[in-house]
Formats: C-alpha cells, sequence, structure tokens
C-alpha cells in the first residue's frame, strides 16, 4: 500500500462512524481516487461498510446523508475501474 494509499484508508476508518462534514469529505475523496487505488484496498473500504452495522449495531454514519456517502463509496469500488 502507498502512502497515498494508506492515507485515504486512515481517514476512511476515522470518518466511517461519525457524523459530520468529514464523511462527505473522505467519500467523495475515495470515490475521486477509485482509480489509483488497489483492488485490496477497495476490497477492504467496502468489507468494512459492510460489516460495521453488524459489529457497532447502527449503520455507518448513523445519519442517512452519511448512509447515501458510503452506498455511494461502495457502488463506485466494485464497478469496474475506467482506464
Amino acid at each position: 500500500m502507498s502512502n497515498e494509499e494508506s492515507i485515504i484508508f486512515y481517514s476512511f476508518r476515522y470518518a466511517l462512524g461519525r457524523r459530520s462534514y468529514p464523511v462527505g469529505q473522505v467519500a467523495q475523496y475515495i470515490i475521486s481516487k477509485r482509480n489509483t487505488l488497489s483492488q485490496q484496498t477497495k476490497d477492504l473500504i467496502v468489507k468494512e461498510i459492510n460489516e460495521y452495522e453488524e459489529k457497532w449495531g447502527v449503520k455507518p454514519g448513523k445519519w442517512e446523508c452519511d448512509t447515501k456517502e458510503w452506498n455511494a463509496v461502495i457502488s463506485a469500488l466494485t464497478q469496474p475501474s475506467k482506464p
């Protein structure tokens, strides 16, 4: 994992479960960088979003707008990459 990819992942982990503006910023940044992320990192981000509710008993982000952001990340990271 490159330094940039590591920082993106650490930011993701920080934002997952938060209820504030960083959720949208981090989610949109992940989406904008999706073509530069390794498949391993994409898979791990999607896995952690999907497992969040099971682990903590609440949806990621807790607010509907935040849940929509994480769903957008899942959608972006599970679509085939564009060249």
